[in-house]
């Protein structure tokens, strides 16, 4: 009969302690305690394996048997995450406005390994010293005691909060409530689709009914939609809805977001209201903060957000399919606006960089997305309400893996890529999107209008800019071919650039458009004119910048900060080229464009002209201007439908710095070639709102 291995008593497997097995045991005679064996104490019940647990086991099977090609019956057919291939490789025909996901390689990876996890099973594991469940060391015990630690850490981005703060005196009364939300849902909310308006809705009404009663993460993101309603509308409709100005309404109701995003502990919250409220009051300040601030902002962000694991398909498989599609719609509008923001703050790296694989958001209503589904929902035929979301999210995603954006931002990333490149990587982009899901809007819809037009502005500027570090920087400089190439994009950028500003399907849309002013387009369509002023498309150049001009300014413009006297300086002598040509050869004159005149008339009465003792003379396409530097962002006064545009205060501190390569004194012109387009890494991201 084979003997029964002793245990050790219940008090030395309790203290940690080697127990010596006898009755009484060596510690327990020393400690004059009560020893009781092992074997006939009754263990606890091992508890079950957690289903979470088992789930993660599976898909990290299932994702090796796809690595090695095996085939197999996956636990989810129709949740399973198929290739981007096969979508973009379906017949025009047949297309289907479904939204891209990730591709084949990343679905095949597997997800991240758990720290805890790991550890305590690997002690569990064919453990024969009596350890069991009860030992194991839970993450969330771990975060409990970091939750105590430092109450006040959410000081660290807002500062301390104020001693007294009672925030239910800080809002709206209920009908400026109502009137506010109702503003969000009709400018903010198609565009970025953050927020769950069926759920959202009703939560919403109760609050504004009992305000003492909020929690404070819902708090937080009333604030935020109070905000950034109010960045989308204009001065005069702010006077006339809430008879007070924009400003003071934007700033009441910014403060009072810090202060309730500082009372839910938003750093450290696991609620998504809480990094959604960051991340509108993060766009609502956009024309406050100087790029260069708010891209560490933005930074704290993509933080929380990569605890949350929201940028791994991986971790997005343990959630519901519902908070999944809002966590996947919330970390694609992170990711684009910190893109965006890089771009202005001239970081070199990227958020777009292909190192992650959220999939993209689901084309589809947000009525078709319930918190009680089991099953994602599939993507509509035709164009749903997120339609917006959803393109931009795909230029995006298409973007992050051409070779033209790793150049520019991260070219080791490169080697990750394993796709060869046939020609222009943005042009087949952009008749990608052209063809799943523009030629399918309606271009009567005011969210379909919007879509197809800042679309086709975005990607034919990312079609410029790639011509540009091809042609621009090559040793036998740009054909007269290729230089017409590029004029015709950079024409194209302004002409769906003013279709946007000015047509009144998108009144309620522009707050989004203001951070996109199209300077590339300008910039080389002002050095081409003075390198080339009797081009063939001259006379239609001059007139798209003025038309695109009068869009954004109006009748009066005062070149007083450093970007607009650059700006004013390219123009000027782009059209004195144009005019000396012209004089010489007796041809014809050109109307003196409308906002050539504002700009030669504005820097006469404001700006002495500065001498050109050393300016560049050198034909080509050196502009000769002077080295400008600012510190402190100047005032610009404007007149006209958008003088409320908040892209100002970006471009007056990110322009001067990133070109401050570009811009000096005495550069040859045939160094400078419409400055060094290679390095102007703060166009090749996201620029999309």
């Amino acid at each position: 009969m084979t003997q029964t291995k002793a245990l050790a008593c219940v008090a030395c497997r309790q203290r940690k302690l080697r127990c010596n097995r006898q009755t009484p045991c060596a510690n327990c005679t020393r400690s004059g305690s009560t020893c009781v064996p092992g074997s006939t104490a009754q263990r606890q019940r091992k508890p079950r394996f957690p289903e979470r647990q088992l789930l993660n086991c599976i898909r990290s099977y299932e994702s090796l048997l796809r690595q090695h090609k095996i085939p197999f019956q996956p636990l989810h057919d129709k949740t399973a995450v198929q290739p981007s291939d096969s979508a973009e490789n379906t017949p025009s025909a047949e297309v289907k406005l479904s939204s891209p996901s990730i591709g084949s390689e990343a679905a095949a990876t597997p997800g991240v390994k758990n720290f805890w996890d790991t550890i305590n099973r690997g002690f569990r594991d064919g453990d024969s010293a009596g350890n069991s469940e009860e030992d194991a060391v839970p993450e969330s015990a771990v975060k409990r005691e970091w939750d105590q630690f430092s109450p006040d850490g959410d000081q660290l981005l807002f500062g301390p909060r104020s001693p007294v703060v009672d925030l239910t005196t800080a809002h709206p009364t209920p009908v400026e409530s109502f009137k506010l939300w109702q503003i969000y849902l009709d400018n903010v909310n198609p565009l970025l689709k953050v927020t769950h308006t069926p759920t959202l809705q009703g939560r919403f009404v109760e609050a504004i009914g009992d305000i003492k009663s909020i929690t404070p993460s819902l708090e937080a993101l009333m604030f935020s939609i109070y905000s950034i309603a109010i960045l989308s509308l204009t001065d005069q409709a702010c006077e006339d809805n809430f008879a007070a100005a924009r400003q003071e309404l934007l700033q009441r109701f910014q403060l009072s977001c810090q202060q309730a995003l500082w009372k839910c502990n938003f750093l450290r919250s696991d609620h998504r209201d809480s990094l959604t409220a960051l991340y509108l009051y993060l766009v609502s300040i956009r024309s406050k903060v100087a790029p260069q601030a708010l891209t560490c902002m933005l930074g704290v962000a993509i933080r929380i957000s990569q605890r949350f694991g929201i940028d791994s398909e991986s971790s997005l498989a343990t959630k519901t399919p519902f908070e999944a599609e809002m966590w996947r719609r919330l970390w694609w509008a992170l990711a684009i606006y910190d893109a965006r923001v890089q771009e202005l703050a001239s970081v070199k790296a990227s958020t777009l960089n292909p190192i992650w694989d959220c999939a993209v958001p689901l084309n589809t209503n947000d009525s078709d997305l319930r918190p009680e589904m089991k099953e994602a929902s599939p993507s509509q035929n035709t164009p749903s309400e997120s339609i917006h979301v959803v393109v931009r999210s795909a230029i995006a995603h298409g973007l992050r893996h051409t070779a033209f954006h790793l150049d520019l931002t991260r070219p080791i990333l490169k080697s990750l890529e394993h796709k060869a490149s046939y020609g222009s990587e943005i042009e087949e982009l952009q008749d990608r999107i052209e063809s799943q899901y523009l030629r399918h809007c309606d271009k009567s819809n005011s969210v379909h209008f919007m879509t197809i037009w800042t679309a086709r502005t975005y990607l034919t500027k990312l079609r410029l800019l790639e011509c540009q570090s091809l042609y621009l920087t090559s040793t036998t400089g740009p054909s007269n071919q290729q230089l017409e190439e590029m004029a015709n994009l950079a024409l194209r950028v302004l002409e769906c650039d003013t279709t946007v500003m000015t047509s009144p399907l998108t009144t309620g849309f522009v707050w989004l458009n203001h951070a996109n002013f199209p300077f590339p387009a300008y910039l080389h369509l002002l050095q081409d004119l003075k390198k080339r002023p009797g081009t063939k498309h001259a006379q239609q150049a001059w007139e798209t910048m003025s038309a695109n001009f009068d869009t954004w300014f109006g009748a009066r413009f005062r070149p007083d900060s450093p970007f607009f006297r650059i700006f004013a300086r390219l123009v000027l002598k782009a059209w004195e080229a144009g005019e000396a040509v012209r004089n010489g050869t007796g041809g014809g004159k050109y109307v003196l464009p409308k906002f050539v005149g504002i700009i030669r008339d504005a820097q006469d009465e404001d700006v002495p002209a500065a001498s050109d003792a050393t300016a560049n003379t050198q034909t080509g396409y050196g502009s000769g201007i002077e080295n400008l530097q600012t510190t402190m962002p100047v005032s610009v006064n404007l007149e006209g439908p958008y003088k409320h545009a908040d892209w100002i205060g970006y471009y007056e501190l990110a322009w001067p710095d990133m070109y401050n390569d570009t811009l000096g004194t005495n550069v040859p012109a045939a160094e400078m070639m419409s400055f060094d387009w290679a390095g102007m890494r703060g166009w090749s991201g996201s620029g999309y709102g």
